[in-house]
């Protein structure tokens, strides 16, 4: 059996399960265990996970269907990780020269709906991805790469440029390139021809810092220093990158005191958006005596029963709401919880069918309360999403009305001297962002437990 014969479910998104037949073709790494040449093309075929979701019940038909799998395909697998407690797995397959196939697999607790994000381009051992965000990443440009993991403030925008200046992961083209903001001029950086949507993308997030409060942008900038930051002068400005996951879309803030105006860099589709950011909007409309929730209602219910409820009694809340259980049920859960139960015996019959309808393996060790909390979660997620479209519409009016501004980076290819030239930049202020904003509880609920808060997944 040819692995193109695996039924397949690719869509847009991140990772292997969203790559396609005409994605470029991935290239072999040296030191590879499978013999290919270093460079070597390999074209993606296709993914298949088993089962098709959840989980399998017992490690004998773990092993059965790896054994099957690897007969249909007359290969052994290339594993990504080890198979401990995992019970479930996925395969993908690439084509090399002269026809000679490679597959990989990777172990998971389950799979889930959505697989998109959980087996990243990169972790295909001996193949590395040459996808055009792929390529940009490995350059190491973006702010976190630069300047080091988790926050990072600066008073201002000379000691920004002197943080990055002394940057070990820069070499010597970039740095005289960003050396030209001493002299009150946007940069040019020689020899960069290879690197060029690499320094205009990532790069680009710590240009448009320098560049702002150099006071090289004009246009909606100044609208926006004035207006937020109460025309506040931009060599003033102290600059702060967030580390963590709850900036969402903001890549940077510019503050004055207590004031701060969030830098969405490239402003556009494709980021995930924070509770934190649109609850900071409403809260920025309202100083502003601006109240949405006579626009926008339902949003801003939600909106706010997330933001000002724990990571357990938001989707609770939500769900009672919605009908989708009963206060009694809710206190059932929470008691679940409480109590860290792991005794099936102790469900009853409607917790028993909602455990049920999101598959997983028989729990060992699990609280049986954060399963059901998880599973409501999903539910809630898919109540709101599928149920309430103008729910997608009031979370973008609400980041419309942040006190944000989206950022473009310009930028030429001098083709004669394999220079990139930082030629300007479009801001957007008030911002106008554009998409679907989608309720994605899935990375914050699990059975072991609750961590973050239900996303805002924006498309």
């Amino acid at each position: 059996m040819r692995f193109s014969e695996f039924e397949t479910n690719l869509t847009e998104g991140r990772g292997v399960f969203a790559r396609t037949p005409n994605d470029p073709p991935f290239s072999a790494v040296a030191g590879n265990s499978f013999g290919a040449k270093e460079g070597d093309p390999y074209k993606f075929l296709g993914v298949q996970a088993f089962p098709e979701q959840g989980s399998f019940e017992s490690q004998e038909q773990l092993e059965n269907q790896i054994a099957e799998v690897e007969k249909l395909l007359n290969a052994q697998l290339i594993w990504r990780n080890p198979q401990t407690k995992n019970m479930s797995f996925a395969v993908t397959g690439f084509m090399g020269p002269n026809n000679n196939p490679v597959y990989f697999g990777k172990f998971f607790k389950e799979i889930q709906g959505n697989m998109h994000g959980k087996w990243d381009n990169d972790e295909l051992p001996g193949l590395r991805p040459e996808l055009a965000a792929s390529k940009k990443g490995r350059v190491g440009f973006k702010p976190q790469d630069i300047l080091g993991e988790g926050d990072q403030s600066f008073a201002n925008g000379k000691s920004l440029l002197d943080a990055v200046l002394d940057s070990s992961g820069l070499n010597e083209d970039i740095k005289a390139g960003l050396g030209d903001f001493a002299q009150g001029q946007l940069p040019t950086f020689p020899n960069s021809a290879d690197n060029f949507t690499a320094i205009r993308d990532n790069l680009g997030e710590v240009i448009q810092t320098l560049a702002l409060t150099s006071g090289l942008v004009a246009g909606d900038a100044d609208t926006a220093r004035k207006t937020v930051l109460k025309n506040a002068d931009w060599q003033s400005l102290a600059i702060h990158f967030p580390g963590g996951k709850t900036a969402g879309l903001v890549d940077s803030y510019l503050r004055k005191g207590n004031l701060s105006l969030g830098i969405s860099s490239k402003g556009g589709k494709g980021a995930n958006a924070s509770i934190k950011n649109i609850f900071d909007a409403l809260n920025s409309a309202r100083e502003k005596g601006k109240d949405l929730s006579k626009e926008y209602p339902e949003a801003v219910e939600i909106v706010n029963t997330i933001a000002t409820n724990s990571m357990i009694g938001g989707p609770l809340k939500l769900a009672i709401k919605y009908n989708i259980i009963t206060p009694e049920q809710a206190n059932e859960i929470l008691d679940l919880i409480k109590s860290a139960s792991t005794n099936e015996q102790d469900l009853t019959p409607w917790a028993r069918d909602m455990i049920s309808r999101y598959p997983s393996k028989t729990p060992q060790g699990w609280n049986y309360g954060f399963w059901l909390l998880s599973n409501v979660a999903k539910e809630v997620g898919a109540y709101v999403n599928t149920n309430i479209p103008e729910f997608s519409k009031g979370c973008l009016g609400i980041l419309n009305n942040a006190d944000m501004m989206q950022v473009y980076t310009n930028a030429v290819l001098d083709k004669q001297d394999g220079s990139v030239k930082i030629t300007g930049f479009k801001t957007v202020y008030p911002p106008s962002f554009s998409g679907t904003i989608q309720l994605d509880p899935g990375k914050g609920y699990n059975s072991r437990g609750a961590t973050q808060r239900i996303a805002f997944s924006f498309s």
